[in-house]
């Protein structure tokens, strides 16, 4: 099923959750709503759940709209954050309980309770209750229970956050490789992102109620739409610096590591403040002799770079325009001759904004 949302509005007295949130999900995918506590993930979640009504905008499941279709009557499976099972009932009845609401024939709960028991890993443990369980297998009776409803929609909300690191490592491994195997539109939130890296087809980053960008995971972290992205995702090293000169859609930006040259975000202009945001895998360490012998302006060697006793340290980075405070712009990694890196313009506190992929240019001495 294909999942639409058309500038979705909520609103909680004078606080918007959400800003006008317009996705598209794809049909068999798994799509992760990634991003800080109180950006809207959650909320969004609850309007596709149908939990909640949006003030504004729509909702469409394939080309039909929902709003207003109660949850029952969406197709839509869900798993809590907190499992929300059922204590005094064992497994199999926790997984039941959906089936024997719908009047569903007892010979055909038992089929299908234990037909997703066995694709969970929980054969055996039909007559344990919650309490018997580890946290683990807690979380795999709650994605059992959504799934023997063969809902056309599965929606996750943080089902990870309650375990350990080891035990989340494993689950995720097994939530994608079951959401491959049915091909069950997923949506899937969390503000944990290398869960998101590792387990979307395709990532929303949200922020105070609006979506940042929407791409895959190598699109997120290798093309970033703005500094807000670029920081989120991933971590980047931000080095603030002047735009000197723009010529053919590079950009020479002046920093204390030295100048830089990059392709500029469209609203660059000379005399601006620039932002460098330079991902770790990108630096090099080279011996600073390979300064001393390249000519003042020359180009190419280390990505950026700055030097102390001897040692280079390399800083490609990207370049951006603006005072140092509110920056509008980013963009992706720099490829050969240097190390990722992106360009973006203004302050070192994100605001939004195009980038720029950036290569060094000409290097001096930092003081020891």
């Amino acid at each position: 099923m294909r999942v639409r949302l058309e500038g979705v509005v909520k609103r909680y007295g004078a606080t918007a959750a959400l800003a006008g949130v317009s996705l598209e999900i794809r049909e068999g995918e798994l799509f992760t709503l990634l991003g800080p506590s109180g950006c809207g993930k959650t909320t969004t979640l609850r309007i596709l759940a149908g939990f909640t009504e949006p003030d504004e905008g729509e909702v469409f499941f394939d080309e039909t709209p929902v709003r207003g279709v109660p949850p029952a009557e969406r197709g839509v499976g869900i798993v809590f954050q907190n499992y929300a099972l059922w204590p005094h009932m064992t497994v199999f009845d926790n997984v039941a309980y959906g089936l024997r609401l719908r009047k569903v024939a007892a010979p055909e709960v038992r089929r299908r309770v234990k037909e997703v028991l066995d694709q969970v890993g929980l054969a055996g443990m039909e007559d344990r209750t919650p309490g018997q369980l580890s946290g683990g297998q807690q979380q795999r009776v709650a994605v059992a229970r959504a799934l023997v409803l063969n809902p056309r929609l599965l929606l996750l909300d943080e089902p990870l956050s309650n375990l350990d690191a080891k035990v989340r490592a494993r689950l995720r491994s097994e939530i994608r490789k079951l959401q491959q195997e049915l091909r069950i539109t997923t949506v899937y939130v969390t503000h944990d992102q290398e869960e998101a890296m590792v387990l979307s087809d395709r990532i929303a980053v949200m922020r105070e109620g609006r979506v940042a960008q929407v791409g895959t995971p190598v699109e997120l972290y290798e093309r970033p739409a703005d500094l807000f992205v670029a920081d989120f995702v991933g971590t980047n090293n931000l080095v603030s610096g002047v735009v000197t000169r723009l010529q053919d859609g590079w950009a020479e930006v002046s920093t204390a590591a030295g100048v830089l040259r990059g392709r500029a975000a469209a609203a660059l202009r000379p005399g601006q403040r620039a932002v460098l945001a330079v991902r770790p895998e990108a630096l090099r360490v080279a011996d600073g002799s390979c300064l001393a012998a390249r000519p003042a302006g020359g180009a190419g060697g280390p990505a950026g770079g700055a030097s102390r006793g001897g040692r280079h340290r390399g800083a490609g980075g990207g370049v951006g325009a603006g005072d140092p405070g509110a920056v509008p712009g980013f963009s992706g990694p720099l490829r050969g001759g240097g190390g990722g890196a992106h360009v973006a313009g203004g302050r070192a506190q994100p605001q939004g904004a195009r980038a720029a992929r950036t290569r060094p240019a000409r290097h001096r001495e930092l003081p020891t």
